[in-house]
């Protein structure tokens, strides 16, 4: 069970994933769709969008065998 901040939807072919700033561990990580069992929208104060989330590509290492 996590709590994560989805900030974007990336596709690649024929697969979907949310990137996503995750609280469990602290850190940004890429989820894919498909696996997610459940949802549960959760009450928050506010939503910060985190640039660093997408400067210098930081997943790219993650789909360079996709």
């Amino acid at each position: 069970s996590r709590t994560i901040e989805p900030h974007y939807l990336m596709l690649a072919w024929p697969v979907w994933y949310i990137v996503a700033w995750d609280h469990l561990r602290n850190a940004p990580r890429i989820f894919r769709i498909d696996r997610i069992k459940n949802t549960k929208k959760v009450a928050s104060k506010s939503f910060k969008l985190r640039p660093e989330l997408i400067a210098d590509d930081p997943y790219e290492h993650h789909f360079s065998s996709i």
